[in-house]
């Protein structure tokens, strides 16, 4: 554990109270106003979203660890044990899979193997798996997923998807209150060149 970098000051409330209530009730005050200016709706500040995010990575190694990974699960290699799996008969599959807790606890129990990986090797494999489907990449499921902007990522000011959008190999489309951004059926041809660009 990491020792402390602030200290107590002992009697402080109690200063406060006597000497600055007027001040805390002037900045309480403020602080009401803006609440209710936005539609009493309250938000964070970025500083206090950072010190938070700090906090969580210095008191729990685990989200320290995981923060920047993701886990992929993938069919077992291990064909004994997925035969197993099925032709068992210790539980009811039926039963389970007409339950929504009931398929959470069957689908943990299916075997399979675990990796983690980066959130750079997820972010490539997810435009990997999206431009080559003609709906393309969903802005908001994107920006969602990883926190980035995905027109500063994939370079529609200027950059690489401008560029394909010139030359008519990419556009942006904008479909159920969402924008896709998408390769064109001349663009998909180029994928592979397109992925080792971005």
């Amino acid at each position: 554990t990491g020792e402390a970098d602030k200290v107590g000051v002992p009697g402080i409330v109690e200063d406060i109270i006597s000497n600055e209530m007027d001040i805390v009730f002037m900045w309480a005050y403020e602080g009401l106003k803006r609440l209710k200016a936005n539609n009493w709706k309250v938000t964070q500040s970025e500083a206090s979203i950072q010190e938070m995010e700090e906090y969580k990575e210095e008191a729990d190694s685990v989200y320290a660890f995981y923060k920047d990974k993701s886990i992929r699960y993938t069919n077992t290699t291990d064909i004994e044990k997925y035969i197993h799996f099925w032709n068992t008969d210790s539980f009811n599959k039926r039963a389970i899979l007409n339950s929504f807790d009931g398929f959470n606890d069957f689908l943990r129990n299916v075997p399979c193997n675990v990796e983690v990986i980066d959130k750079d090797v997820e972010e490539f494999e997810f435009f990997m798996m999206n431009f080559r489907l003609r709906k393309g990449v969903s802005k908001s499921e994107y920006e969602s997923r990883f926190e980035k902007n995905i027109d500063t990522r994939l370079g529609t000011g200027e950059g690489l998807f401008s560029k394909w959008i010139a030359e008519g190999k990419a556009e942006i489309m904008e479909e159920e209150n969402d924008l896709f951004y998408r390769l064109t059926e001349t663009g998909i041809l180029y994928l592979n060149n397109f992925l080792e660009n971005l």
